[in-house]
């Protein structure tokens, strides 16, 4: 089950009833930086993984870096385990500021190419290496204009009537009429390392007009607060929610 909060274990333990969780530290019986174990129910929660580690590399102990770690706690175990976190988990999505770059691209350039082949171009406008990155589809919409050039080079490469529709469900963004031909949105998160590491938009590249690599572009860059539910990030589109 997916992790929906962290906890800092000794020693990599998970086993949720074990004092083996870091609560607090400080000094215990004359003693200075002591660490204060607990179960996980009772154990300070992260609400990401980087949060826990940031945590870890800034405020444990010296001694104590190399032997603790972050775990996940799924959200059975939250709810079961430590109701009050889970509702606090909730409130945090509920309020998370999502990110959104509106991209305005050029006409030609989402023809005559394929679905990974549209991602690696936009990860070049955004100033990264196609190579070392990795999309997550469910964070990506196009106007139903790139849809359908996309649909034009997968026909191409084969002759199967079903062929383009199950790779766009398979890998491809969402597609919304609503939106102006030739516009992507793309959320944050849609970009990340081969080890799952999120990059964030490179503001200082998507901001106006540019040519790169033969690519040309027009961005409009908006960031726009919007409550986040935890189902949005199932392929749910924020407009719903506005």
């Amino acid at each position: 089950m997916k992790p929906r909060m962290y906890v800092i274990s000794r020693y990599g333990s998970t086993n949720v009833c074990a004092h083996d969780y870091y609560s607090c530290h400080g000094g215990f019986e004359g003693e200075e930086n002591v660490i204060h174990y607990t179960s996980m129910a009772g154990a300070k929660k992260f609400f990401t993984r980087e949060a826990a580690q940031a945590f870890i590399d800034a405020e444990l102990p010296l001694w104590a870096k190399n032997t603790h770690s972050a775990v996940g706690m799924s959200g059975l175990d939250l709810l079961t385990l430590a109701p009050d976190d889970y509702v606090k988990l909730l409130k945090w999505e509920e309020n998370r500021r999502i990110e959104k770059v509106t991209l305005h691209i050029n006409p030609e350039d989402s023809k005559g190419i394929k679905i990974m082949e549209f991602y690696d171009r936009l990860a070049v406008i955004h100033g990264l290496d196609p190579s070392k990155v990795r999309y997550d589809c469910t964070k990506i919409s196009v106007s139903r204009n790139i849809q359908s050039n996309i649909f034009e080079a997968l026909d191409a490469e084969c002759s199967d009537p079903c062929y383009s529709g199950m790779m766009w469900s398979a890998r491809g963004p969402k597609t919304f009429v609503e939106l102006p031909d030739d516009t992507v949105e793309l959320l944050d998160g849609f970009f990340r390392s081969s080890d799952g590491k999120l990059f964030p938009f490179n503001l200082k590249i998507v901001f106006g007009k540019f040519i790169q690599n033969g690519l040309s572009c027009y961005s409009t860059v908006k960031f726009t607060v919007l409550p986040c539910r935890h189902y949005q990030y199932h392929g749910q589109r924020l407009k719903s929610f506005l």
